[in-house]
């Protein structure tokens, strides 16, 4: 059965299954786990691990580093269930928040996003700071482009909220986002002669790219936008 995470006012991060003492809602009032985003932060001093299930001793998937955000869909306990944008697929893939009985501390806190609601509430003419950049958002296959500003490190589903909220277009957050293959990446630091394109995931870190492409989506700010 479907149930409701305790995580607060019903958002789209608070949707999502419970544990069986917890009282159950009805499937018709859930939004699918898939839909539900919320960007955490691993606060502990090493490396925390990711697991097939939420158990101690459930197979290690692998593991994610000290300061690494992490692109979540719901909370269960003690565990936090990685997106499927994570890179695990349909494999699900949860880390434990909180390490104090197996004399860990504290492992992951949801991040604040202080940053990004500073960098969307900047003017547009406003200077920089040190940790935030300027991406250019183009339509692919016309000449429009909206340039966002964005904190330098930014998961693609941050990019793609302020973008929405920009622009004034909702609907952009459901919109396919591409990068050229040829653009550096956070693991490929270096322009290459790849043609083509690759899409884009929410859960992707934003890494060095500073060109986005939106595929069937409109860019062009609706009037009473930010733009």
């Amino acid at each position: 059965p479907h149930r409701l995470a305790d995580l607060g006012p019903p958002t789209l991060a608070s949707w999502a299954a419970m544990s069986a003492r917890d009282v159950e809602a009805p499937a018709a009032s859930l939004v699918p786990v898939s839909e539900a985003k919320e960007i955490w932060r691993v606060v502990a001093k090493k490396f925390v691990a990711v697991r097939a299930e939420p158990r101690h001793d459930a197979h290690c998937l692998g593991a994610r580093k000290p300061g690494a955000r992490v692109l979540v869909a719901c909370r269960d306990e003690g565990w936090v269930r990685l997106h499927h944008d994570e890179g695990y697929g349909e494999q699900q893939a949860w880390m434990l928040v909180d390490g104090t009985e197996i004399g860990a501390g504290m492992l992951l806190q949801p991040d604040a996003s202080h940053p990004l609601q500073m960098a969307m509430e900047a003017k547009p003419d406003a200077k920089l700071s040190a940790g935030e950049v300027v991406v250019a958002v183009r339509k692919l296959g016309r000449g429009s482009v909206v340039e966002v500003r964005v904190p330098r490190e930014c998961k693609v589903f941050e990019l793609r909220t302020a973008l929405s909220e920009y622009v004034g277009r909702p609907e952009l957050m459901e919109a396919k986002l591409l990068r050229k293959n040829s653009e550096p990446t956070k693991f490929r630091p270096y322009r290459t002669d790849d043609a083509g394109y690759s899409s884009l995931k929410d859960g992707d870190d934003l890494g060095p790219t500073r060109t986005v492409f939106v595929l069937k989506g409109e860019i062009d700010p609706v009037p009473g936008s930010p733009a």
